[in-house]
């Protein structure tokens, strides 16, 4: 009698018997290896490397801060990465059922579904956020590049081309000119005053009512998404060929447009400069691991639904290492563009990088619209710009719900797949109960204070929770599956058999490490408020 890799006897005590003809003949698969590829990497290539690495990295030592990114990317993200991959091809189920190898620790794909579902809808809000500036900058004159108070402007609102006038006229060796007059930007009030009214709003106590123009919005949004999945990975997989492929080519002519500017120089060599200081300090390895974690998708079972609709043979180890090293290198190349512009603000207005240097929503809704105002043809670019940002959103907003979708249609009791008429409909079913609950969900950033309960999320849900899921994946897989049958399982798909440096990751290495980061971020004092772009 032949023996069989899959008659091995799990922990439990009980034979796993390969999955491998359990209805698989009834389950979709991607049309191409490309399709799989570009969604992989639409969903880690996201808006995370656009407005949180460069200031995390700025902010946390400069270019001394890459040490950290990339020891805790070899050996942390990357094989976590792998890891997802290698569990959602071979037992081709959601982060839920998937559990059934080592069922003790089910809400471990419980809880990734959550994070997963939470930061898939507040990244649909930067989505609608994105089509709201879309819908305006379809006009002669962009909004934000001027003053109105009747929009409700402060009285200290200048425009730019009256700010670089003003910066002219006087002296490197007097105050900075915005303290100086105290003046605001009209981009920075366009997003805080025009668009998010937070001067109605005092904070998390006095929220307000809704904005009906961002759930207009938001309802447009989930309407994309319902259209985009609503036939699984066969239409999802198409989309990606345009969200994953064109930020890079906007980008590029971005940074080309930057580095034609004065001041761009100094503002680049600002965020690569070396603060080696930084590196005693372990909440910047802490902010590294998140980074990295978020940056990648590892931890939020995306990827893990993604693999499910793959041949059981398909070599991931081979995307997974390109995506990983694509995505590092994007990182550092929305970095120095984002600082190219930076440093030629500061140059205007006679500041520091570091005053005209912000985070988030500052980065994406103030200085990257300064600066294509001052572009020719400026509303064209701008719509490009938003168009790129909405699909940017969409990205992960399709890896984030289908995440909850993949693992939610897995849990549908086996007697009803034999139905392979029905898969549709169910899919289709629960597709259109999660983006309900979620526009139901994310219409509390559609209000005057949305931006307090935006941040909130964006502190604690992608941050803390996504390391603690992530550390109690690997532990149980590694520890508990045990490491002799997830290598079997690896070479039972024909994939390279893990040498020891995967093992030594899986094993110690990435537990150690995120068990580290998750202390330090437990102990340090976590504080909730909007950083923007200030000037």
């Amino acid at each position: 009698m032949k023996f069989e890799i899959s008659d091995l006897p799990t922990r439990s005590g009980k034979l796993n018997v390969d999955n491998d003809n359990d209805n698989d003949d009834h389950r979709e698969e991607w049309n191409n290896q490309c399709d799989f590829f570009l969604s992989v990497l639409g969903y880690a290539v996201d808006l995370a490397n656009v407005w949180r690495f460069p200031y995390v990295c700025f902010t946390n030592g400069g270019g001394a801060f890459l040490i950290p990114y990339f020891i805790v990317m070899i050996c942390s993200a990357t094989p976590m990465f792998y890891l997802e991959l290698i569990l959602g091809q071979k037992h081709r189920r959601g982060a839920i059922s998937l559990w059934d190898i080592c069922p003790m620790f089910r809400g471990v794909g419980i809880a990734q579904v959550i994070i997963s579902y939470i930061v898939a809808f507040y990244y649909n809000t930067i989505s609608a956020w994105s089509l709201y500036f879309l819908f305006v900058s379809i006009t002669d004159i962009l909004p934000w590049t001027y003053c109105d108070q009747r929009r409700g402007n402060s009285i200290n609102c200048v425009n730019f081309t009256y700010l670089q006038n003003l910066s002219n006229t006087i002296s490197n060796n007097e105050n900075d000119l915005l303290q100086q007059k105290n003046y605001s930007l009209a981009s920075i009030e366009y997003f805080e005053r025009v668009v998010l009214k937070l001067q109605q709003s005092t904070g998390l106590e006095d929220l307000g009512p809704i904005r009906w123009q961002l759930v207009g919005c938001t309802i447009f949004i989930f309407s994309i998404l319902f259209a985009s999945m609503r036939n699984g990975v066969k239409t999802s997989g198409k989309v990606v060929y345009v969200t994953a492929l064109l930020p890079y080519l906007l980008l590029g002519i971005l940074l080309i447009n930057g580095l034609t500017l004065n001041g761009s120089y100094n503002g680049i060599w600002y965020f690569i400069k070396p603060r080696f200081d930084k590196l005693s300090e372990m909440t910047v390895w802490a902010n590294a691991a998140i980074q990295i974690f978020f940056s990648t998708g590892a931890g939020f079972g995306a990827h893990i639904a993604y693999a499910t609709y793959n041949p059981r043979r398909y070599n991931c180890y081979r995307d997974c290492l390109i995506t990983s090293f694509v995505n590092a290198s994007t990182s550092l190349f929305a970095g120095v563009t984002v600082f190219a512009y930076l440093g030629y603000l500061a140059h205007l207005t006679h500041t520091t990088v570091q005053t005209v240097t912000g985070e988030g929503p500052g980065l994406v809704f103030q200085v990257y619209p300064l600066a294509i105002g001052t572009l020719p043809f400026a509303p064209l670019w701008a719509t490009i710009f938003f168009l790129l940002l909405i699909m940017l959103g969409l990205d992960s907003g399709m890896g984030g719900l289908e995440s909850v979708v993949t693992a939610l249609t897995d849990i549908v009791p086996k007697r009803f797949s034999r139905y392979r008429h029905l898969r549709p409909f169910i899919t289709l079913a629960v597709i259109g109960s999660a983006c309900s609950f979620a526009f139901i969900n994310v219409t509390s950033v559609c209000i005057l204070g949305g931006m307090y309960v935006f941040n909130l999320m964006d502190r604690y849900m992608a941050g803390t929770a996504l390391l603690i899921g992530s550390l109690f994946q690997v532990i149980a897989i590694a520890w508990f599956y045990g490491m002799n049958k997830l290598c079997q399982d690896i070479i039972s798909m024909n994939l390279p058999t893990p040498n020891i440096y995967w093992r030594l990751c899986w094993k110690l290495l990435t537990p150690i490490t995120l068990t580290v980061s998750i202390f330090y971020l437990v102990i340090s004092i976590l504080t909730v408020k909007f950083s923007y772009l200030i000037l």
